[in-house]
């Protein structure tokens, strides 16, 4: 069993059908290792518009070198939020 923290800075691009800008972002985030699996929480604000926030939450099963995931992901603004499901097989080398 672990814990890992992350703090990240990066660019971020947003485009829509109304419109495209880009700028800085930063995350923060925690994950946890509880063989065979790992939880993951981040939340992130990009200067974009009038500032674009995210959170994204996921469990993930690991089996040998492939991970499946499920989790959940919003973007909020000022006036919407956007959200769903997300899941993905991935193969680690």
């Amino acid at each position: 069993h672990s814990i890992d923290f992350l703090f990240g800075i990066g660019y971020s691009n947003w485009i829509s059908n109304e419109s495209k800008n880009s700028g800085l972002k930063i995350e923060y985030g925690i994950r946890s290792f509880i063989k065979p699996f790992s939880l993951n929480c981040v939340l992130g604000y990009a200067n974009i518009g009038n500032g674009l926030f995210d959170i994204s939450t996921d469990i993930s099963y690991h089996y040998k070198r492939y991970s499946f995931n499920l989790g959940f992901q919003q973007f909020e603004t000022n006036d919407r939020k956007i959200g769903g499901t997300t899941y993905s097989i991935s193969y680690w080398f």
